[in-house]
């Protein structure tokens, strides 16, 4: 269930469906599994290739770009928009499955923990964000690229309004 293809497939087949069906809570659904699935894909390689750290063993990607697990962010980013359209009944059991991805991925030495850790809090943020942006359209949290202006740092940035 982590692995890219079978949820982008997923994700094709639900936004067919909900623009076939005209099902309007459907199709925002769908828009914003989309819309999660995509930043949390763009943010996550953004970190790999910023922080390009070693995985635990050299079976994919010659050991490099671990940090964070991708199959543990998009899971927890679809686990928090699934939580935040139908609730917790639809959304723990989402949780659960998320959770046991990201240790399949530690199981089989692609990730360390720290990997699996930072990709579930950030696919978990991103959307929580998506989604309240669509739902209730609010938009207090925020990833956002960060570029310090003396220092020549950059990264990403958790910009959280109270």
């Amino acid at each position: 269930f982590g692995e890219p293809q079978y949820q982008l497939a997923a994700l094709a087949v639900l936004g067919a469906y909900s623009y076939r069906q005209g099902d309007e809570k459907l199709n925002d659904f769908s828009d914003s599994m989309f819309s999660a699935f995509t930043i949390t894909g763009l943010s996550t390689l953004a970190v790999k290739g910023i922080a390009n750290t070693d995985r635990p063993s050299a079976d994919w990607n010659r050991g490099q770009f671990g940090f964070p697990s991708f199959h543990s962010a998009s899971s927890f980013a679809a686990a928090a928009v699934i939580d935040d359209y139908y609730g917790p009944q639809a959304g723990l059991p989402a949780y659960a499955l998320a959770g046991l991805i990201g240790w399949s991925r530690i199981d089989e030495r692609d990730h360390d923990l720290s990997d699996v850790f930072f990709g579930a809090v950030l696919g978990y943020v991103i959307g929580k964000s998506v989604s309240g942006r669509h739902l209730r359209e609010d938009g207090r949290v925020r990833l956002l690229p960060f570029v310090h202006p003396t220092e020549q740092a950059s990264g990403l940035m958790l910009d959280i309004s109270f």
